[in-house]
């Protein structure tokens, strides 16, 4: 055995830049126990043995064949070679009970120790070609099964795209734990998860410099996986952890790019089919509201017209109470007309554009609350660095501001007196001064968790009785519209900021990437 040992060894394991010797990494043992518990060994630690060469007799234990077997048991790959100079056994016998006949060699002592060298050479190779076949057939299997999955599954909602893609990687890698998290601003949205534990996974994993990587960052020592996935629109990454696969990620990440790729085409189709059937609802919707504005427009200017002619009957003191309130709850009425009519034709509104003074449309929405602002007894300051002038259309921008600053005051409005403060700042995004960034920020109790991601949606609002969740739709599709961002950050308890980009004129691009301007 040692003679054998030493002339295997004399090869070296791997094929180095000085040398074309092949080296080995060789135990041996005296007994056939021995050797089956070196083999389960090394097989539960997922580094098995790829040949070994057995002797028939080995008094007083088990005898070759009984070891076989056992070894065997355990490992269905390794390459068995029995050697004896009796003949114990048939050879038949031996290959029916050994089983795996194609991964057994039979040979006659005496035999020249250059035999064993050669076995040795070619079984490792054999065992080798044969691993990585059913490891590439494994991996080829498991991702054909995820991008099946993927792209034959029809999505319900964007829950369900996020959960789809996020259980993708996680059967894959048969992770323990995984969770998917849309970026926005600074903040890190959950949108699915397999684990209970997925917050804390979060609140550990979005303080750390991982998630700045525009690449997949792989550990295997934690088992651990990182895949940021962005496109227009959609800025996230999916974290994974304890990875039950035991393949090492540098032998995974070509299949894992595959499927990066398949998932982030998936959810661009699953996306742009949302905004297509999001845009259907909206004609619709835009079409049912335009007809409704215009029926309640001609009652309420009745209606109005007739509360004029109150105050000369008799009781005027009594008349005149009941015109002003009236008056009051008819003004709210057609504003909220005026605003749905805004929404129902956000689509065939062109810009009227102008250069304009950027504080000026903040002052002039300002003014429109005015008596909101004094009523709620909110501090207002307001800080410009210079006088900047953009091209655009006046009354959209005027707009745009006038529904985030009265979104600011209506979360304000929970808040105790003397903590209710707006904060306004208004200055060039860069030094580049083609862009300019508007910060608006309050000190309310901040987007409740549910709403988060979906602020922009239409008919979205905390407050359904009071509001009616359009105002940040056209907020949003007005900015646009005008080549910018608008973006939020929502802390709970301590208040919200929304941040507007426009550029100079809407045909100008914004240098830089506005991502990492939005703070």
């Amino acid at each position: 055995i040692e003679q054998i040992r030493s002339r295997i060894s004399k090869n070296k394991p791997v094929t180095s830049q000085s040398s074309n010797e092949i080296v080995y990494n060789v135990d041996t043992v005296g007994q056939g126990r021995d050797a089956y518990e070196k083999v389960k060994e090394s097989f539960n630690q997922h580094n098995p043995y790829a040949v070994m060469f057995l002797d028939m007799r080995m008094p007083p234990g088990w005898d070759g064949l009984e070891t076989a077997q056992r070894v065997r048991s355990i490992d269905k790959e390794i390459q068995i070679v029995i050697m004896t100079a009796y003949a114990d056994h048939d050879q038949r016998e031996i290959a029916d009970k050994i089983g795996e006949p194609d991964k057994l060699l039979y040979i006659k002592k005496p035999f020249h120790p250059e035999e064993i060298r050669q076995l040795a050479m070619a079984l490792t190779e054999k065992w080798n070609m044969n691993r990585r076949e059913k490891e590439r057939l494994i991996l080829t299997n498991r991702l054909m099964r995820e991008n099946s999955f993927l792209t034959r599954h029809h999505f319900k909602n964007m829950q369900d795209i996020y959960r789809t893609v996020l259980d993708a990687f996680v059967s894959f890698l048969d992770a323990a734990e995984g969770i998917f998290v849309q970026r926005n601003m600074d903040q890190h949205v959950l949108c699915a998860s397999t684990s209970p534990k997925a917050q804390g996974i979060l609140d550990r994993i979005s303080k750390t410099s991982v998630v700045n990587s525009r690449k997949c960052v792989f550990d295997d020592s934690t088992g651990s996986a990182y895949f940021p996935i962005q496109f227009e629109g959609f800025d996230g990454y999916i974290y994974l952890e304890h990875k039950g696969l035991v393949f090492p990620f540098e032998q995974l990440r070509s299949y894992l790019d595959i499927l990066l790729e398949s998932s982030r085409e998936v959810m661009i189709n699953a996306f742009l089919q949302h905004r297509h059937t999001v845009e259907r609802q909206l004609a619709s919707v835009g079409q049912a509201t335009e007809r409704i504005s215009q029926h309640f427009t001609t009652i309420l200017n009745q209606i109005q017209s007739t509360v004029k002619q109150l105050p000369s009957a008799d009781s005027v003191e009594k008349r005149e109470k009941i015109q002003q309130t009236i008056n009051e709850e008819v003004v709210g009425i057609l504003d909220f007309i005026k605003e749905l009519n805004t929404f129902a034709n956000l689509q065939k509104s062109t810009l009227q554009c102008e250069k304009n003074l950027i504080t000026n449309q903040i002052k002039e929405a300002l003014a429109k609350l005015e008596t909101k602002i004094e009523r709620l007894g909110v501090q207002v300051e307001f800080n410009a660095s210079e006088d900047i002038s953009i091209l655009c259309d006046r009354e959209k921008v005027t707009t745009v501001f006038w529904h985030l600053i009265d979104n600011a005051l209506n979360a304000l409005a929970t808040q105790p007196e003397g903590q209710r403060q707006i904060k306004i700042d208004v200055s060039y995004l860069n030094s580049f001064r083609n862009a300019v960034n508007i910060i608006i920020e309050d000190t309310g109790g901040g987007i409740c968790e549910q709403l988060l991601g979906h602020v922009f949606e239409p008919f979205t609002t905390s407050q359904p009785d009071s509001h009616n969740g359009i105002g940040g739709t056209i907020a949003k599709q007005f900015v646009d519209r005008h080549g910018g961002v608008l973006a939020y950050t929502s802390h709970p308890g301590k208040g919200t900021t929304f941040q507007v980009i426009l550029p100079i004129s809407p045909d100008s691009q914004i240098a830089g990437n506005v991502s990492e301007k939005i703070q």
